[in-house]
């Protein structure tokens, strides 16, 4: 009895020891996935491509034009993860968004929380005016009329394309951690860009770069940094 009771003892101890050791598995499984889901819309972002985002949720928009805010906002972040799981198998970076600022802030992730929708707008228009910026100088530079024109130029998309005060909101939040002087110049011109986009409510795309453009060239409009120092832009083009 002896030896069956220890048998019995023992057996049943190996079978917790498999129990045990078959859950681990599991457990550590579900405790990876969770962590996978846990990643933001906000954060997906650098992952996916924004440009196809656009044209799905505008897509979506013009086949249901009572589409609520609400309904819009929910279809943009289905889209969203929707994107983020087909780029999972590439992350050598070249599926990951380039637009100012590269991936959202704080302060911007906080605004796209508000409204996704107009979030992302904000980000396709920033890839937007990265590359008329190439179109018109051949490159994106840093602190001179280069960056003038991108970030008078995309603040003008902003206001044309969605409003005024997202602009305002949006462009403030992208410089929220910026500082010195690229930062007082970044802030000039965002505020011209909102001016000429609100004051040319119906131009066209093209039109908009046209007048910054003549803002660049104006000298005394926009604004860049040279020997430490901030001075308009003139005659840049």
């Amino acid at each position: 009895m002896k030896t069956n009771r220890k048998f019995g003892i023992g057996a049943m101890l190996a079978a917790m020891l498999l129990i045990s050791m078959a859950f681990v598995p599991a457990v550590s499984a579900g405790q990876d996935k969770i962590s996978e889901e846990n990643i933001k819309e906000s954060q997906m972002l650098q992952y996916i491509d924004i440009e196809e985002l656009y044209t799905e949720v505008n897509s979506y928009i013009e086949k249901n034009p009572d589409a609520t805010d609400k309904q819009i906002n929910n279809y943009t972040l289905q889209k969203i993860r929707e994107l983020y799981d087909v780029s999972k198998s590439d992350r050598d970076g070249s599926s990951r968004v380039s637009y100012p600022g590269y991936y959202l802030n704080d302060q911007e992730a906080l605004l796209f929380t508000e409204n996704p929708w107009k979030g992302a707008k904000s980000c396709f228009y920033g890839l937007s005016s990265e590359s008329e910026t190439v179109n018109v100088f051949g490159f994106n530079g840093a602190n001179d009329a280069s960056d003038a024109f991108r970030h008078t130029y995309w603040n003008a998309l902003m206001v044309r394309h969605i409003d005024y005060t997202w602009a305002y909101r949006w462009a403030t939040a992208h410089e929220y951690y910026s500082s010195g002087l690229p930062k007082t110049m970044d802030l000039w011109n965002n505020i011209k860009g909102r001016q000429i986009g609100s004051n040319n409510p119906s131009a066209s795309d093209s039109t908009l770069s046209s007048k910054v453009v003549i803002a660049l060239n104006s000298g005394n409009q926009l604004k860049k940094i040279v020997n430490n120092n901030l001075v308009y832009t003139s005659n840049e083009i």
